[in-house]
């Protein structure tokens, strides 16, 4: 069995493969030859002959098998740890990345339950409950995978916010720096003050109806979660409309 390290299989490449190939071929080539041979040195045709030959071919066929169990166990490690550093080289979150780590983690989570399943069945062991465990770990994996592209919505809202609040309190203090060098009236001045209030108090309205338009649009409509979404986007818009109306 290869014996090579987690961390040199970035830098080997397709090596593994090629050694994983060359040394299934040369094995099974002299397993071929081993039973080969003896199959050919029996030379009658008795009935006891026959099935020595049969068994011969039975066993050979079982070897083969062996053999080729244990490198595809070796290609499946070597495409796990290939998978596994791939998740590892991933930096700060962004939709781009966590597209990438979902279907990683799920081909993983595949991979691991398609050699499960392929080991019980050998054994003649039940599945169900290996097909449980991984349905189970799929779902976790996407419920991961969600929350953080909620993060990633909820970060961008707040910069967003953060972002309006400051252009509010920059507008407010040039308005306050005009009225205290009397270049508008008090009128003036509350009327433009109202004025701005009400324009960012609309703008974060707005980027949290789109925060929440942008979770929805990741859920199952016929979740609780989706449902809990949908109030609150009514709420946010109830909002808005009385801001319209108090304008008016």
């Amino acid at each position: 069995m290869l014996n090579i390290s987690k961390k040199n299989y970035g830098r080997l490449g397709k090596v593994p493969y090629r050694y994983i190939a060359d040394g299934r071929k040369r094995e099974i080539a002299e397993v071929e030859k081993e039973y080969n041979d003896r199959i050919k040195a029996i030379k009658g045709n008795s009935e006891k002959e026959i099935e020595l030959r049969t068994n011969l071919e039975a066993l050979k066929g079982k070897a083969i098998a062996e053999i080729n169990d244990k490198y595809d166990k070796e290609l499946l490690e070597i495409e796990k740890n290939n998978l596994e550093n791939r998740l590892e080289s991933f930096g700060e979150n962004s939709e781009r990345e966590l597209n990438e780590r979902l279907n990683i983690q799920l081909k993983l989570n595949d991979m691991m339950r398609d050699a499960e399943i392929k080991d019980a069945e050998k054994n003649g062991e039940d599945v169900s409950a290996i097909i449980d465990k991984y349905g189970k770990r799929q779902n976790d994996i996407v419920m991961r995978n969600l929350e953080s592209r909620f993060g990633l919505i909820e970060d961008y809202t707040d910069k967003m916010i953060d972002r309006q609040e400051t252009a509010s309190i920059e507008e407010y203090n040039a308005l306050k720096k005009q009225y205290s060098k009397g270049e508008i009236s008090r009128e003036d001045y509350e009327k433009k003050a109202y004025e701005i209030g009400v324009k960012y108090a609309k703008a974060r309205l707005q980027t949290m109806i789109k925060e929440v338009q942008a979770e929805m649009a990741l859920l199952d409509p016929d979740s609780d979660k989706y449902a809990d979404l949908e109030d609150r986007l009514a709420n946010l818009q109830s909002q808005i409309d009385e801001i319209v109306l108090i304008r008016r």
